[in-house]
């Protein structure tokens, strides 16, 4: 089959996705940042003031005393005051401010109500307390004032002024009058705050607005204010995402509460759409259109077509990131995609069948293999994907194909052979998934795959193979097998605003970015998001203080994982001995540039016959060999 250029785009965009598991599993921070309000003829801005000092004293002295039980937080002017339930003296309410003074205050416990959040953000009662130099006043139970906000929100931290009610949330702010249908007014996230925890509203004599708010980079107080006029509007750059990238939404959001002048917006069109997407966008930026920013699984052919802009203005000269996964992102040289996240690719093999090396050949490996016990190959990994993975990944390999002088060797006896291997070894669920434990320190297992989104995972193959393990890269002639693949961004040379989608990506792989990814790899995230930072930083000095923070932590008994093969392992801290391999790992990465990605669905579709037994290795070889043989006549030598 002749396969026409437009048609390998598809072909190697479905590929790269499979591969990365994408589809088919299914300003400062004080500047001020103008805010969405669906009133018109008025907008909200918000500014961050700085909170009194000794607040974490104040909240150690109160975890200590024993108060923790129904505490309260409360502001009052540039003042902060916690207000909580006394252990001991059932029908007190303590307030602590700033180191000065403790007192107990007297209330009775049924009349305490009050619009007060809780430490974990809920309402402990309904009802209005104001705290002033004279003690505590307490209203009547105005819990009515929520119901308008039921259908929006379920929280309670509230506020009223006048006729006036404000309800907030960590997604913003609402505000109903006269009980009327509640309108938002402030969305937290479109104004570059992913927040953890909204402590409490209050309705200031001057109109404004002031939130406490607690979010990665600690508790802050947010001053809002109304304007009147047309909102300001900032130029606008969008991408378009299958799936939500939480590290991506974090730094979109801090981009945005810098930016004075750009705005980016994320279009997640969910997984369920993403097969239409892989189709649509490339399609949609051939015609003149598209997104601004394109995921980097496009980079390769819309490059080759002059569709994206070069990139390479937005390195620093002497930037400290790894060049392999600048690498993933040049077509002939030029840098098309702005890597911000990257993951690698390796084999953990038992040490047992292959002995202590750095490097091994597919020759090697099979020979190996064959004069062990070992029964299957690698661990999930089927016929076909044994063979795409272990050998006709490596480009350097001229037995099978010889990508330099574009000649297909598929149908001579070597592929043959390694045919009849795999067709053997691969994961055809010989070994029961309960016996795999076992299976594995009894030598039958030879190695398997890892993608390794972090450094816990060499943890889980040393348990696997009972400490008899090496951990080096697939089958390779002439590299380390051993292979990056990157989260990045590219340009779509039809972006209206360029430069500006060109400042977010130097914002993306800045050394404060990149630091901030690894300071947040074992932070969850904040809008219900229940996983963490999943791959690498880019920079070196980056990455080096992940693995720092991950040494630092202690292993945790309660929190392990049961793995695909259930072994059981450890989740968290990282040992002298896997730092020393992950460093090594990442030092002999190469860029994944695996020339068969586009032959991809033209392999499983003639070698199928084979391992379904309908066609014997010589036949499928050779029909094989013909179709890979027209696609490098058709498309000329590689190079590589």
């Amino acid at each position: 089959m002749n396969l026409r250029k437009k048609d390998r785009i598809y072909i190697f965009i479905l590929a790269l996705l499979v591969l990365l598991g994408l589809v088919g599993c299914g300003k400062s921070d004080d500047e001020p940042a103008n805010l969405e309000t669906e009133v018109p003829g008025r907008y909200y801005t918000i500014h961050e003031i700085s909170l009194p000092d000794g607040d974490e004293a104040m909240t150690d002295f109160l975890s200590e005393a024993g108060y923790v039980e129904e505490l309260s937080i409360v502001s009052v002017g540039n003042k902060l005051y916690r207000t909580a339930r006394c252990v001991h003296e059932e029908d007190d309410i303590s307030v602590y401010e700033n180191e000065i003074y403790f007192q107990t205050l007297c209330a009775p416990y049924k009349e305490w109500n009050t619009i007060v959040i809780g430490e974990y953000g809920s309402l402990q009662y309904t009802g209005e307390i104001r705290i002033d130099s004279k003690g505590v006043i307490i209203k009547e139970d105005p819990s009515a004032i929520l119901d308008p906000f039921r259908e929006v929100t379920d929280s309670s931290v509230a506020a009223q002024s006048g006729e006036k009610v404000y309800c907030a949330d960590i997604y913003g702010v609402w505000q109903s009058e006269n009980g009327q249908e509640p309108i938002k007014i402030i969305d937290f996230v479109n104004a570059g705050y992913l927040l953890w925890e909204v402590c409490s509203i209050e309705a200031k004599e001057n109109g404004k607005l002031q939130v406490l708010v607690e979010y990665e980079e600690g508790r802050s107080l947010l001053q809002l204010e109304e304007k009147q006029g047309t909102k300001p509007q900032k130029r606008q750059i969008v991408i378009t995402m299958a799936f939500e990238d939480p590290v991506l939404v974090d730094l979109v959001t801090r981009f945005n509460r810098q930016s004075d002048e750009y705005r980016v917006e994320l279009n997640i069109c969910g997984e369920i759409q993403a097969q239409s997407m892989l189709e649509k966008v490339p399609m949609e930026v051939m015609s003149g259109g598209g997104p601004d920013l394109l995921l980097g699984i496009y980079a390769e052919n819309l490059a080759e077509e002059g569709f994206l802009e070069p990139l390479d203005d937005c390195l620093e000269e002497n930037g400290d990131y790894f060049q392999s996964a600048i690498e993933c992102n040049r077509v002939d040289g030029v840098l098309y995609g702005i890597p911000y996240m990257q993951e690698l690719f390796a084999v953990a093999y038992d040490s047992k069948v292959i002995g202590e090396r750095s490097t091994i050949t597919i020759e090697e490996l099979m020979d190996a293999v064959k004069q062990s016990d070992v029964e299957l190959l690698c661990s999930g990994m089927d016929e076909m994907n044994s063979l795409l993975y272990f050998a006709l990944s490596d480009n350097t390999n001229k037995n099978y194909i010889d990508w330099e002088k574009g000649i297909s060797h598929l149908k001579e006896q070597p592929f043959i052979d390694l045919l009849e291997f795999v067709k053997r070894y691969g994961d055809k669920g010989q070994i029961p998934s309960q016996d795999l434990p076992e299976s594995y320190t009894a030598g039958k297992v030879a190695g398997t795959s890892l993608a390794l989104l972090n450094g816990e995972l060499l943890e889980y193959v040393r348990q696997a193979f009972g400490g008899d393990v090496v951990v080096i890269g697939y089958p390779s002639e002439r590299g380390s097998g051993i292979y990056t693949q990157t989260l990045s961004l590219s340009v779509n040379v039809n972006a209206a605003e360029k430069e500006g989608a060109k400042a977010f990506l130097r914002f993306l792989i800045s050394e404060e970015n990149q630091m901030r990814i690894a300071e947040k790899s074992n932070r969850i995230p904040p809008l219900g998001v229940n996983i963490v930072s999943y791959a690498f930083p880019v920079r070196r000095k980056a990455l080096e203080r992940q693995i720092e923070l991950k040494q630092k932590e202690k292993p945790d008994e309660y929190l392990s994982t049961n793995l695909r093969d259930g072994v059981t392992y450890q989740r968290k801290g990282l040992s002298s001995e896997n730092r020393r391999i992950l460093e090594y790992l990442f030092e002999q990465a190469e860029p994944l540039k695996w020339n068969i990605l586009p032959l991809q669905s033209v392999v499983t579709e003639e070698l199928e016959p084979f391992f379904l037994n309908q066609r014997s290795a010589a036949e499928a070889a050779e029909i094989l060999d013909r179709r890979v043989q027209i696609y490098l006549d058709e498309n000329g030598r590689t190079g590589q």
